[in-house]
């Protein structure tokens, strides 16, 4: 078995294990077969890359540093022999990589000084405190709501994004669907009923659904397409 990466990614794994993978799929990955490897991929990709697009702010870098993070997990595949190791694992090397290309980027940009060793280790311990933390976090309350919202029925999901995602007026949301503003009030009611109840395991997710304002709404939900 691998060892944990390190006892913080280990604990946010173990508790944050509410997918599971299929056994069958599990052994399949430490094997080296393919139906492994693409039941974790469908599993992890969209919640690290949203993890690194937090870090760092850019979809197309996030996409990139995912993308070879789980090139890495896949080169040595025989070294898992669970799940919360394979996430500890996925999120130690996503906060390592979000640094080194950090500690890059800041390099190309900074001209009259060079980081030494140790304002380098101030950085990192400073990412690893505050940005890290935030960012599991928020990845784990975005990915709980984004898949509740997806559940929502057709025309209850439709009205709910037109309010949250797109920041329409109840008005202009009934000419475009020819219903009544009422009739997208009450729909509106629905979604938050609805995920008052999908999320009611989830007091941080709940509380954003239940305390946002339209625009705090709509910065997370739209936050939240990296998921799509």
């Amino acid at each position: 078995m691998l060892a944990p990466t390190n006892e913080t990614f280990y604990n946010v794994a173990l508790l944050f294990m509410k997918e599971q993978l299929e056994p069958d799929d599990l052994l399949a990955f430490t094997q080296g077969k393919e139906e492994g490897f693409i039941a974790v991929y469908k599993l992890y990709y969209q919640e690290i890359r949203y993890f690194t697009f937090k870090m760092l702010g850019s979809k197309e870098e996030s996409e990139d540093i995912t993308t070879e993070i789980f090139l890495k997990l896949f080169k040595i595949h025989e070294r898992f022999t669970t799940q919360v190791n394979i996430k500890a694992f996925l999120y130690a090397s996503a906060k390592n990589s979000c640094i080194d290309h950090i500690r890059k980027v800041k390099r190309r940009k900074t001209i009259k000084k060079d980081f030494s060793d140790t304002s380098t280790g101030e950085f990192a311990n400073e990412i690893e405190d505050v940005t890290v933390e935030h960012a599991i976090i928020e990845t784990v309350m975005i990915k709980e709501i984004y898949e509740a919202v997806e559940g929502l029925p057709d025309k209850c999901r439709q009205i709910f994004k037109m309010l949250y995602y797109e920041g329409l007026k109840p008005d202009v949301i009934a000419h475009q669907l020819s219903i009544t503003p009422e009739t997208v009030r009450s729909q509106k009611r629905h979604a938050l009923e609805l995920l008052r109840v999908r999320l009611s395991d989830n007091q941080m997710a709940l509380a954003v659904i239940l305390t946002l304002s339209l625009l705090e709404c709509g910065q997370y939900l739209n936050a939240a397409d990296t998921f799509a």
